[in-house]
């Protein structure tokens, strides 16, 4: 009976937990000098929720919004599905979503939203 009370008591820690996204970024440089910014999703496949395809296979899709702005202006604007890879069975492991955006060299204001698949929004990351 302990184990029990134990389970049902922690169970709503574990259906409203926010999924774990992990957000960095770097400024590089080409052979002609111009700056452009690298930015890194990392998505913490144990924290997400898949669903099966049609092949079988647990799958998990984010949709992403990536905006620069300087000043008052948005400068550039990106939206777009990050499909994680096919899992097989329940090990799941993280994945990736790496982009890359050439700028003029100001200083800009990266945002980035983060809605699963019903639209809930789940994260924002803005510098």
């Amino acid at each position: 009976m302990k184990t029990f009370i134990f389970i049902i008591s922690f169970l709503p820690l574990v259906i409203f937990a926010k999924p774990k996204i992990y957000f960095d970024y770097k400024v590089y440089y080409t052979p002609t000098h111009q700056p452009y910014v690298e930015t890194l999703l990392q998505f913490s496949a144990a924290s997400l929720k898949f669903k099966a395809n049609s092949n079988g296979h647990l799958t998990s899709a984010l949709e992403i919004t990536q905006i620069f702005k300087f000043k008052d202006s948005i400068v550039s604007a990106d939206k777009y599905i990050v499909q994680s890879p096919e899992m097989k069975d329940s090990t799941v492991e993280d994945y990736f979503d790496i982009e890359e955006n050439f700028q003029d060299g100001k200083s800009y204001l990266l945002c980035n939203y983060i809605l699963n698949e019903q639209k809930i929004h789940l994260r924002s990351h803005c510098l």
